[in-house]
């Protein structure tokens, strides 16, 4: 813990540093000469107990200053010190007056006068337990991800903290308590670009879940069925982990682990009906779906004689992502918002499933490496004829790469609701040469069928 003392006078530094060091040597103390590098030593250089701020200041209102360390790094005990007409002139009282953790000190100094006024303060910080809040542990005992995730929670189930120093952490978010993203943007403006979240059970199975996935798929060769099973495991831990955590580099090492993986089965099929007869379902639940759906983009794709990895990377993080907030496996049958399935929800799952297009569509925007999916996460529920939402956009608004999603999306979340066999196949295109003929459709369609070697 340190003592922070900003002041431009440098004997009163070496008074109080000499005061400071005699009666509280478990302290350490610091100075600063104005707010910049205040900010940085609470960013960097922390924790500090207390934060004593010269009101004689020159190029700094210690008002502003104080007022902008309290909104950016939390509660603090402040002291105000000078004489009494600068004070009353520089600070203002509703700093001071009827606060538990701001403080005045009229000068001159005195040791003892002084000493009880920073006793009183560390009296503050005992029972606010702000050294309680600090842990030294192991990097490796935490996750680091990214701050921005945490614009799309209100709360976590897990602490997360900001790193002082290389094995030093401070709580800045507790678990299961809800946090605003004014919080979360001072956090930004203090130049904090990850949390770390301590690990705890459920946490390291997920880290361990996708280290042993990654291990797999980099691996020795294994049967087909074996190996899409793993991968249906890569998106259910990611979903998990999107849930609970969002992004790190650990979730973005396992989906350029899975788009490869999947790359590479895909090449080994040789007959694309005999694959999706022959999937080695267990649930039919939407992470099954979610590898299908990708693989039935690829076959589509390369009838379509699209060859861009570009475009091949963006419909397999949207395949990857696109319903991963979706808890309750019905909700993936629901096409639009009069769907009998969305009305037999309560309205916890309604707003859940009203948002998870928005959700999944800003974290796709945080993968390195899979540019520009949000579109097309945005648009998989329109639907050729504009009933689809959110915005009802028809077959002839819909770039093409989103009618290759949504038409395969479809087809295989309804193929899998009748089951699937030669004919369920047959019938089902009968109905989709009615609804998905049209616009930028047609050819989707037209690859689509030329897959299952239809005319």
């Amino acid at each position: 813990m340190k003592i922070l003392f900003v002041s431009e006078i440098e004997k009163e530094v070496d008074i109080v540093r000499n005061i400071t060091k005699k009666e509280f040597p478990k302290y350490d103390f610091v100075t600063a000469g104005n707010q910049q590098d205040v900010f940085d030593l609470l960013t960097y250089d922390g924790p500090f107990a207390i934060i004593i701020i010269d009101t004689h200041l020159k190029n700094e209102n210690p008002s502003t200053m104080a007022e902008n360390i309290l909104e950016m790094f939390g509660n603090r005990a402040i002291i105000f010190c000078g004489e009494a007409h600068i004070i009353s002139s520089r600070v203002k009282q509703e700093l001071y007056q009827n606060q538990e953790m701001t403080f005045v000190y009229e000068k001159p100094f005195s040791a003892d006068k002084f000493v009880t006024l920073l006793k009183k303060a560390l009296v503050w910080i005992e029972e606010e337990k702000f050294e309680n809040s600090i842990v030294e542990m192991e990097q490796k005992d935490f996750v680091s991800t990214k701050l921005r995730n945490f614009y799309l929670f209100k709360e976590i189930p897990f602490n997360a903290y900001i790193q002082l120093g290389r094995n030093k952490f401070i709580l800045a978010i507790t678990e299961n308590t809800k946090f605003s993203q004014a919080e979360i943007r001072a956090f930004q403006r203090r130049g904090i670009k990850n949390l770390h979240i301590q690990k705890n059970e459920h946490l390291e199975f997920l880290e361990s879940s996708i280290k042993k996935i990654i291990s797999v798929l980099n691996g020795p060769n294994i049967p087909i069925n074996n190996m899409i099973q793993i991968q249906v495991a890569g998106v259910m831990v990611t979903h998990q982990y999107l849930r609970s955590i969002g992004i790190s580099d650990s979730i973005q090492e396992l989906a350029e682990e899975l788009f490869k993986s999947v790359k590479n089965v895909y090449t080994q099929i040789k007959d694309f009906s005999s694959f999706v007869m022959d999937f080695p379902f267990e649930h039919k639940d939407m992470s099954e779906q979610a590898i299908l759906k990708i693989y039935f983009c690829l076959a589509t794709c390369e009838k379509m004689k699209w060859n861009s990895d570009l475009g091949t990377r963006k419909l397999f993080l949207t395949g990857l992502i696109h319903d991963y907030c979706l808890q309750a496996e019905e909700m993936s049958y629901i096409t639009n918002l009069e769907h009998p399935v969305f009305h037999s929800l309560d309205e916890q799952d309604q707003e859940i499933f009203r948002s998870h297009i928005t959700r999944a569509k800003e974290f796709a925007s945080f993968y390195s490496g899979f540019n520009d999916a949000e579109f097309i996460i945005e648009q998989h529920h329109e639907l050729p004829d504009g009933t689809g939402f959110p915005q009802g956009v028809n077959a002839g608004k819909l770039p093409a790469i989103s009618c290759i999603f949504i038409l395969n999306s479809n087809f295989v979340t309804q193929l899998i609701s009748i089951g699937i066999t030669k004919n369920s196949i047959k019938n089902l295109f009968e109905h989709y040469l009615k609804d998905f003929n049209i616009g930028n459709f047609k050819e989707p369609l037209k690859g689509l069928r030329a897959v299952f070697k239809l005319k």
